[in-house]
């Protein structure tokens, strides 16, 4: 079992998702966005179940309703319906990786509060002809990056001139490296 994970499992009863903090992951609040599947969550095949769960988990992380709206078929037909068998795990920072690959800022820490960003550093790297600028969540360890002065890239998502794309979650190890730059 991985401590700080959203874990679901099959019961006889049906379907249970549980938060990072072992509470049941509510069905009623994705229900009021998009009314997929009242009867419960489910995965491992692209129906209304795993749609339904799709949406709670980027609601369950901070995703305002239009924007997980904007997602959560993506992240079921990428995610969700993927998973086999009759559990599975999921890291709310993998979550979080997903939505910034595909140009969406997580609100929050899978803690639930709001990041909290170091000051930006010069990472010292140069990014398709830009300057690369980087932050470290103090709560949750996401780095996020935004690169000034690059062209479109396919991979980062764009804003007034700058580029934007989070890394992941730093480990000590991984941030050391960085600040020696």
């Amino acid at each position: 079992m991985n401590p700080g994970c959203y874990r679901g499992r099959r019961t006889p009863a049906g379907c249970v998702v549980t938060r990072p903090d072992d509470t049941l992951l509510p069905l009623a609040p994705s229900l009021a966005v998009r009314r997929h599947s009242p009867t419960g969550f489910g995965w491992g095949y692209g129906g209304s179940g795993p749609a339904q769960l799709a949406l709670a988990l980027l609601l369950d992380i901070g995703v305002a309703a239009p924007l997980a709206l904007d997602h959560y078929q993506a992240f079921k037909a990428e995610r969700v319906q993927r998973w086999r068998g009759a559990r599975w795990t999921l890291d709310p920072d993998e979550l979080a990786i997903w939505l910034a690959g595909r140009g969406c800022a997580v609100l929050v820490c899978p803690s639930g509060e709001p990041h909290d960003w170091e000051p930006e550093w010069v990472s010292g790297d140069t990014w398709h002809g830009g300057t690369e600028y980087r932050s470290t969540c103090r709560r949750c360890g996401l780095q996020r990056s935004r690169i000034e002065g690059a062209p479109d890239d396919p991979d980062m998502w764009n804003a007034n001139g700058t580029s934007y794309y989070v890394t992941g979650p730093m480990t000590p190890r991984k941030r050391r490296r960085e600040r020696a730059l």
